[in-house]
This record gives structure tokens, C-alpha cells and sequence, in this order.
């Protein structure tokens, strides 16, 4: 009974260690990013016209991709605003076929500016379709797998002093 009772607690607390690297591992995926976020200057934004896919973004030149949550930590602290935008596709075929979330975004993103007294090209706008890929669907999971990451920095970064993540390595 004893010997036991002695594997028993000894195979406990081996679960605890695991439990417990878990739940680090976890909060760690959430403080840094899987994928690059992936952004568009307000201005460019505001003059699409439509919702444009990253790929097209991307190939433009149009993008400003952060690698890691210093980065957009960095960013915003000389002067950038970031703007978090998701939308609900509307056609089977495109995102917004008739504009109807873009206008919308455009009037976020431009009363976003007013409102931080900071012109339009200061402004970094992500946009599920203009900042996720979508051609390459593993690259799509892991930036869809950075959600939480990318939608809670601009939040983070609003309300909390930058500081480097416990879990990612000094350089």
C-alpha cells in the first residue's frame, strides 16, 4: 500500500511539472507572435477603395510586418497608432463584395486618427484579409493561430509599459 501511495504522489506531482509547463508554453504563445503582424498605413488604407488581399499588399510593397511585440511595442511608442479590424465575409467569393464593411473600416480608421491627433499615414491598420495570407494556407493558420497575440498588443500596448516577454530568449 505504501509503495503505492509513493507512486501515486511521485506520478502526481510529474503531472504538475507538465501542467505547469503548459500553462507557461501557453502564456507564451500569447505575449509574442507565431506569424509576423502584418499592417497597412492608414492612408494607403483609406485609399483602397476596397479590401485588398495581403498578397497583393504584400507584393505592392504596402505592408509593415512586426516580428515580435517589442517591435509594435517600439513602433507605437514614436508616434503610431495601431488599429485592430475584423470583419465577417459577406460573399462566398470575396470578403466584402459591395464595400460595406470597408466603408465602415474607413470611417473607423479616419476617426481613429481625429480622434489620437495623428495624421492617416501614422496609422497601422490590421485587417483580417489585407493582413493575413491568403493564398498559402499553412502561412494562414499560423497567423490565424496569432490572433489572440495580435488583436490583444494594440489593447496591451495601450495600457502597459513595453517589456520583453519572461519566456522568449535575450539577445
Amino acid at each position: 500500500m505504501c509503495r503505492f501511495a509513493g507512486k501515486k504522489a511521485k506520478l502526481e506531482r510529474q503531472r504538475a511539472f507538465i501542467v505547469r509547463d503548459q500553462i507557461e508554453d501557453a502564456i507564451c504563445s500569447v505575449e509574442d507572435f507565431q506569424a509576423p503582424f502584418a499592417a497597412v498605413a492608414g492612408d494607403v488604407f483609406v485609399g483602397l477603395g476596397e479590401l485588398v488581399a495581403h498578397e497583393v499588399l504584400r507584393d505592392r510593397g504596402d505592408l509593415y510586418f512586426f516580428d515580435a511585440l517589442g517591435d509594435v511595442a517600439a513602433e507605437q511608442h514614436s508616434g503610431t497608432v495601431f488599429v485592430f479590424l475584423s470583419h465577417q465575409w459577406l460573399g462566398h467569393f470575396a470578403p466584402d463584395p459591395q464595400g460595406i464593411h470597408y466603408r465602415a473600416m474607413v470611417r473607423a480608421v479616419t476617426s481613429t486618427a481625429e480622434r489620437a491627433s495623428v495624421p492617416l499615414n501614422r496609422l497601422r491598420v490590421w485587417v483580417d484579409f489585407a493582413s493575413v495570407p491568403q493564398a498559402n494556407s499553412t502561412q494562414q493558420k499560423v497567423a490565424i493561430g496569432s490572433l489572440p497575440s495580435f488583436s490583444s498588443c494594440v489593447d496591451y500596448l495601450d495600457r502597459v509599459p513595453p517589456r520583453r516577454p519572461s519566456c522568449l530568449p535575450t539577445t
